[in-house]
């Protein structure tokens, strides 16, 4: 005999089914959304903006290179924070998959609590997550499941939204990306060089992708850069990488000075430079 769900666990199911209490997100009301915010552009360009002073969600028509896209975006007025945003087909089905991303990014954004990382409790948890997103990113670049962003975390698409969220407005910001990873050895007491991870955003031939460049700790020498799609899927290639690149951060040159990170060339013994020098030399 098939058990019944709870009452309450049916309701939370439905409210995913509807536009707002007893108004279901059938194909008519979801391509009369999509109209609201064709109009808007058309007259403006603008957005179609639901909420209050405090939160709102924000429908916008984007075109790229002739495509057209719905970029929903959830926003905090009070924190002058951008929770969550996304482009999604202009259909009726992406624009069901926006109201449902949307709806999860606000409740999850209405739990958040104060970061311990911060005794003067300026710094929040990042939405659906246990501590504050750097908190977060740094663990997550040191973490070793593929599946987890930190211990007991799993990646799921809700969360790797709210960091890309992060990025963009890191990047609408002053166009920097964002810095993560720590030096482990020096909280140790000891000095060690590690990676360090910086994720941020580029306009790649009018297409947004995600650049992950990691350094070696302390210094500008590059180890890793690439750029990944700018989803879900692409942030969380782009975390597991950063964590292969820090735990093969190569040997640093023994003839370089002691304040120089320059590391070994593949299969050498020095950096380029010194195996270079000598050859070099009249």
């Amino acid at each position: 005999m098939a058990s019944t769900l709870p009452a309450a666990v049916w309701v939370l199911i439905k409210s995913f089914n509807e536009i707002s209490p007893g108004v279901l997100a059938t194909r008519r009301n979801l391509n009369s959304i999509l109209m609201a915010v064709e109009k808007t552009f058309q007259a403006g360009p603008g957005y179609v903006a639901i909420g209050d002073s405090h939160r709102a969600a924000d429908f916008e028509l984007r075109v790229d290179s002739g495509e057209w896209r719905l970029q929903v975006s959830v926003r905090d007025y009070d924190l002058d924070m951008l929770v969550f945003t996304q482009m999604y087909p202009w259909t009726a089905d992406g624009c069901m998959c926006a109201l449902v991303d949307a709806k999860t990014a606000a409740a999850d954004h209405s739990r958040r609590v104060k970061c311990g990382c911060d005794a003067h409790g300026r710094v929040w948890t990042a939405s659906g997550m246990p501590k504050c997103l750097r908190c977060i990113m740094n663990e997550a670049v040191e973490h070793s499941k593929n599946e987890e962003l930190i211990p007991g975390l799993p990646a799921t698409h809700t969360r790797l939204h709210v960091i890309m969220a992060a990025v963009m407005t890191a990047y609408e910001a002053d166009a920097e990306p964002m810095a993560f990873g720590a030096d482990r050895g020096l909280q140790e007491g000891v000095s060690v060089d590690e990676g360090y991870v910086r994720i941020g955003v580029k306009d790649v031939g009018g297409v947004w992708r995600l650049q992950l460049t990691v350094y070696m700790h302390a210094s500008h020498v590059v180890l890793f850069r690439e750029f990944y799609p700018w989803t879900p899927e692409g942030m969380m290639s782009a975390i597991i990488d950063a964590r292969g690149v820090k735990n093969k951060v190569p040997v640093n040159c023994p003839s370089c000075p002691a304040d120089v990170y320059m590391p070994r060339a593949h299969g050498m013994p020095k950096c380029l430079r010194c195996m270079l020098n000598p050859c070099l030399q009249p």
